[in-house]
């Protein structure tokens, strides 16, 4: 009997429906040793896992207040966000920032595959620089 009702919770356990997770993702762009002033990024989720719910700024003061995107957008896997700082060259952020952070309901038991493009990044004056993006799920929520 034990056997049976310990089979039973397990299976239970494995097709029982789990419940969305919420999380947070933090984007972050390294250029270099050039000074960030601008940049616009496209982001989506491969495997339409997530539901992006909100954006919030960055970590350095240029870039703290969340960055322009699409409000209807963000009710899809898919979002440009962009903003700019006409900060002076010693104000702005250099080589890895988190400029955002993406707000997301996950699908029960889906885990997002991210793929996040640079479609512009520029510098002081608008000078185009090279940058990478990279997208990484917060731990300590």
């Amino acid at each position: 009997m034990r056997f049976l009702l310990a089979a039973f919770f397990l299976l239970l356990a494995v097709v029982a429906p789990r419940a969305a997770e919420f999380a947070v993702y933090d984007v972050y762009i390294d250029s270099g040793t050039e000074a960030l002033a601008a940049y616009q990024l496209k982001i989506s989720d491969r495997r339409a896992a997530v539901k992006i719910l909100s954006v919030e700024g960055g970590q350095h003061a240029s870039f703290a207040n969340a960055p322009k995107f699409d409000e209807k957008a963000i009710q899809r896997d898919v979002i440009k966000v962009a903003a700019f700082s006409l900060a002076a060259r010693d104000k702005l952020p250099s080589g890895r920032v988190r400029i955002a952070s993406l707000h997301v309901e996950v699908g029960p038991g889906l885990t997002p595959d991210w793929n996040a493009i640079v479609q512009a990044a520029g510098g002081p004056g608008g000078r185009k620089i090279s940058a990478e993006v990279s997208i990484s799920k917060r731990e300590n929520q």
